[in-house]
């Protein structure tokens, strides 16, 4: 058995275990319609919008990921 993992952040949009640019680009995506909102949706409203993608923006820059 090998180490335990961190949780995943829900900022992990791709699910790579790294918040980074194409955590935002999928984030991105999700808020034009290119993707359809899934797990985009961080504040819990049923919709992604611009409120999602800098929170996705803050975790990919070091800060905390903030959910619902």
């Amino acid at each position: 058995v090998g180490p335990a993992l961190p949780p995943a952040s829900p900022c992990d949009l791709n699910a790579d275990g790294l918040v980074n640019s194409a955590d935002v680009i999928l984030a991105i995506n999700q808020v034009i319609g290119l993707s359809p909102c899934s797990n985009g949706d961080l504040t819990g409203i049923g919709t992604c919008n611009v409120a999602d993608v800098q929170r996705v923006i803050n975790a990919a820059l070091g800060g905390a990921c903030v959910s619902h």
